[in-house]
């Protein structure tokens, strides 16, 4: 009965141990193959891009934030989310030819906060001025740009439609070509050189040529400048 007793111990013993055994191969395997993952990942995050700071702006973290830290998706709401663990750098971070790149039916990227929305040209591509945000409407009568409430420039503003004519010595209008123009189009214009006795008439247009011309009250006996804006 002893001789039989101790052949029991040794088989449980055994038994127990190869459990151990394949219980610890197990946690081995799981762990070897989330090492590569966990360094491909890291080695795919973007590197740390300086904080964004100006006027009203505040100062954030310019340290890596984590980049979609967590994800909720169901199959009605499919939602990704990234969080920053300090709660002042980014939540979702985008680095590439177009770093964040937005389709939807209605609104390809809304924002929300203190500044919804905020971009800032920091590369130089040859002699070519970066932009900040750019709007383009694919469709025609879409619009670009949209602002709704109060607005404010900051800065120099440039207007493809607008610009300067200079009407000669002696003329008393000047005609302005090559200007996008519809029936709607107002055209504002105002004297640039104060001369005594002189004004601007009026301002016609046409809209099929694109074109306007702009009247004078009487031909000066110098030359003039007209600042003009097209508006619609």
């Amino acid at each position: 009965m002893a001789e039989n007793h101790d052949i029991e111990s040794h088989n449980n013993a055994h038994r127990h141990t190869r459990r151990a055994i394949l219980g610890a191969a197990a946690t081995v395997g799981m762990l070897v193959p989330a090492a590569p993952a966990l360094a491909a990942r890291d080695s795919e995050r973007p590197p740390a891009r300086p904080a964004l700071a100006g006027a009203g702006a505040e100062q954030v973290d310019a340290r890596p934030a984590v980049s979609a830290t967590a994800a909720r998706a169901t199959a009605d709401d499919p939602e990704v989310w990234g969080t920053s663990s300090s709660g002042r750098g980014a939540g979702v971070r985008g680095n590439g030819r177009w770093g964040v790149i937005g389709e939807g039916t209605h609104t390809g990227v809304a924002g929300g906060g203190f500044v919804g929305v905020r971009g800032k040209a920091s590369i130089v591509q040859g002699g070519e001025r970066g932009v900040g945000v750019w709007a383009e409407a694919d469709i025609p009568g879409s619009t670009a740009l949209r602002a709704d409430g109060p607005s404010e420039f900051n800065g120099v503003t440039k207007f493809a439609r607008s610009g300067v004519v200079s009407i000669p010595r002696g003329s008393a209008s000047a005609t302005v070509p090559g200007v996008s123009l519809t029936t709607d189009t107002a055209i504002l214009a105002t004297l640039q050189d104060r001369v005594a006795g002189l004004y601007l008439h009026a301002v016609e247009t046409d809209a099929a040529q694109g074109s306007f011309t702009v009247f004078l009250s009487k031909a000066p006996g110098r030359e003039v400048r007209i600042g003009w804006f097209a508006l619609g």
